[in-house]
């Protein structure tokens, strides 16, 4: 995934996420493949679920959306942005547990005037199914 830069002086524009289509996969290299409460990578397993799901619902629906994350210099990220025409952006941080949503939420509304929507266990079928 690359990231979504509009501030090239203050975002980091040329380094990319990389998710996996099959989670099996991902455990693999480093032979973890233990229930996810057990892990110590929950969260980036639980990124990569949500993400890779929610790619395949717009696939299904036959809509192009393009995929983004943001993350600045300073170190403020927001895990997943979507774009959809003209303008239509959406920013989501995907935690796992009930996390809260940090300044990265709040610096990237102040840039973008954009609300992050926090998805957690708790309501990621609406993430998962939107519409």
């Amino acid at each position: 995934m690359q990231p979504f830069s509009r501030q090239p002086r203050r975002e980091i524009g040329k380094q990319h996420k990389i998710y996996f289509l099959d989670l099996g996969v991902r455990s693999a290299p480093i032979g973890d493949f233990n229930a996810p409460i057990l892990r110590a990578d929950r969260g980036a397993l639980w990124e990569n679920f949500l993400i890779v799901e929610r790619l395949k619902t717009w696939c299904n629906q036959g809509l192009t959306v393009q995929n983004r994350f943001g993350r600045t210099y300073s170190g403020a990220e927001v895990d997943y942005i979507e774009e959809a025409g003209a303008g239509d952006l959406r920013a989501y941080e995907l935690k796992w547990g009930n996390a809260r949503l940090g300044r990265s939420a709040g610096s990237f509304k102040d840039s973008y005037g954009v609300e992050v929507t926090l998805v957690n266990q708790e309501n990621y079928l609406d993430f998962l199914l939107p519409g």
